[in-house]
């Protein structure tokens, strides 16, 4: 809850003056454009609970959470298989691939799951550590120092989370994609009977490893078990590439799979299957195409799924197991479409499915402004002004189903952002969006802030916040655009730390 001095609304009151082109004011440094693409998303608990604080590192760069489970992280290099990892206190790291794409917004949902057996095991005698179906059995004198290879003679905390696809909560913990490299090094679909996820660590929380030439034995005891292959590859999860990697086998014992391995990551029981296709598009209420949308499939008579996104034309090509059913949906900058169930084609073959909707937005996204920031100020604030005077802020959030049309999606107030502030229908005139230093110290210079813009034609622009301020403005001018009433047909990016932002 923020506290509305009367000074600070004092403070607010006398900004209200004309928008800076038309006047003075410039105090600071000039934004420069960064390059690459925008990763926006979500990170929610295996129980759907946003997680306020989680860590997010992609291709070195780092953010966190807002107290709703977003973030969003500008400049991220381009690739095709962009590793995004969470990592929240009291849950195991939650991993997920994505395309980035240089001036594209990536949408990328990941669930982190509670860890959910410790135990302590004496190195002189190991011990066996078991949840659910899955079991762990360390031999005797099997740890060694992941940092220098010492033998480790102290009790080694072992933590262990195992699924087995009882519920849809093991699905959405599944680390990256289905998609493995097998023995020949070739890309392979996979299907899961089952994962465990293993961290090893001493009292003092210094990282273990398995000793060179120990063997740890690996068993699955399930309804999947039961009725799988006599033998099944097994799989690691390489953490830098995103990528599953086949890695010897379990056997047949019983109704259990049992196999033996040398090191921890995550490890994974898994078919590998040749593939068939769905095709289609992804389109707004107004059956617009929506270039870069995320799409997904879920197995729903197997354990498998895969994504992909759009290309600029909406339309989409993902890799299914052929001959089950499976249920498809997309998710663009959070909205999602519903979900289409349907049968998978043969090896190889195609099916064209009807369009996925994006129904949420109610209209096309015409613009969006998204700003994130560093761990300190904790807060600053998006403004929008619209030509008919709106102005869309914390204290006036707006709407996208009623005029103005224009929403501001939440008030972050403790650090990291983002802030989303989305234009669906568009007025005729002039909108005006600046960010505001809410707490004031530190300087806005100091932190860190990004704005991202994008609008209907799939332009996009990633400013960074100047780092210097000699007058110490609490305002950063970031943009603004002219509308004829149905189309964005000119936008000017400022870039500059000023005393006073408003139309």
């Amino acid at each position: 809850m923020r506290n509305y001095s009367i000074l600070r609304l004092m403070a607010l009151a006398l900004v209200a003056g004309t928008w800076l082109a038309c006047g003075g004011g410039d105090t600071g440094g000039t934004s420069e454009p960064l390059t690459g693409g925008v990763v926006m998303g979500t990170v929610f608990s295996t129980a759907d609970s946003p997680i306020d604080g989680a860590q997010l590192s992609i291709v070195g760069r780092e953010t966190a959470t807002n107290g709703q489970g977003w973030f969003t992280l500008a400049g991220v290099p381009a690739g095709e298989r962009v590793v995004v990892r969470a990592t929240a206190e009291g849950y195991r790291d939650a991993f997920e691939t994505i395309e980035v794409r240089d001036g594209v917004v990536a949408w990328v949902e990941l669930h982190v799951a509670p860890v959910q057996v410790t135990a302590t095991i004496d190195p002189a005698t190991g011990g066996t550590v078991s949840s659910g179906t899955q079991t762990v059995t360390f031999p005797s004198d099997a740890f060694v120092s992941a940092g220098s290879g010492a033998a480790i003679t102290e009790p080694v905390t072992v933590s262990l989370s195992a699924f087995d696809y009882s519920s849809s909560t093991d699905f959405d913990a599944f680390p990256g994609d289905f998609v493995g490299r097998d023995l020949s090094g070739t890309e392979r679909a996979l299907e899961s009977l089952g994962f465990v996820d293993v961290t090893l660590r001493t009292a003092s929380g210094a990282e273990v490893a398995i000793a060179p030439g120990v063997e740890v034995a690996l068993r699955l005891d399930s309804a999947l078990s039961a009725t799988a292959p006599d033998t099944v590859p097994l799989w690691y999860f390489d953490e830098e590439n995103g990528v599953w990697i086949e890695e010897g086998q379990a056997t047949r014992q019983g109704t259990a799979l049992v196999g033996s391995v040398s090191h921890f990551t995550t490890w994974n029981f898994d078919l590998a299957y040749a593939v068939a296709y769905l095709s289609g598009r992804v389109v707004d209420a107004n059956n617009q195409p929506l270039a870069y949308a995320a799409v997904s499939h879920r197995g729903v008579t197997y354990n498998g799924g895969s994504g992909t996104t759009t290309d600029a034309n909406g339309t989409y090509r993902i890799p299914v197991n052929p001959d089950h059913t499976v249920d498809v949906w997309a998710v663009y900058r959070g909205f999602r479409s519903q979900t289409i169930r349907t049968q998978t084609p043969g090896v190889g073959q195609t099916t064209l499915l009807d369009d996925l909707v994006i129904g949420g937005i109610g209209a096309a996204v015409n613009a969006t402004f998204t700003l994130s920031w560093g761990s300190a100020p904790d807060d600053l604030d998006a403004h929008l002004w619209t030509p008919s005077g709106a102005h869309i802020y914390y204290g006036n959030k707006g709407s996208l189903g009623a005029a103005p049309y224009v929403q501001l999606n939440t008030d972050d107030t403790s650090s990291f952002g983002p802030e989303i502030t989305t234009v669906t229908q568009l007025e005729r005139g002039t909108y005006v969006y600046c960010v505001h230093n809410y707490t004031g110290s530190p300087g806005i210079e100091q932190s860190g802030a990004t704005v991202t813009y994008s609008d209907s034609r799939g332009t996009l622009q990633s400013l960074g916040v100047p780092t210097s301020n000699g007058g110490a403005a609490e305002w950063w001018r970031i943009a603004a655009f002219d509308s004829d009433g149905v189309r964005i047909t000119d936008v000017r990016f400022d870039g500059r730390l000023v005393a006073s932002c408003t139309p």
